[in-house]
């Protein structure tokens, strides 16, 4: 009896862990002269120069949520003001 338990138990566990839903992530876009490169997606993030602390007003890249990105996969606007999640380049 206790077997039956131990299996109910578990086969109920592992199908909760299943039904969990996917986590959004983070796409992140190319951002030239202001615009959102909106089919420019940069799959490692912000690297290198370009940081997420906000040092400078020079937005290098900007991430969107995919369920934000539209049905093709590309940016939902082209402004970075439009997001939150943004990274920054130093001022030359």
């Amino acid at each position: 009896m206790a077997l039956v338990a131990l299996a109910i138990a578990t086969v109920t566990l592992m199908s909760f862990n299943l039904a969990q839903p996917k986590q959004d992530e983070l796409v992140w876009f190319e951002v030239e002269n202001g615009v959102i490169q909106t089919d420019q997606i940069v799959p490692s993030g912000p690297a290198g120069d370009c940081q997420p602390t906000p040092l400078t007003t020079n937005i290098c890249l900007a991430g969107f949520y995919e369920s934000e990105l539209t049905p093709s996969g590309e940016a939902p606007s082209e402004n970075p003001n439009d997001t939150e999640h943004k990274a920054y380049r130093p001022t030359p």
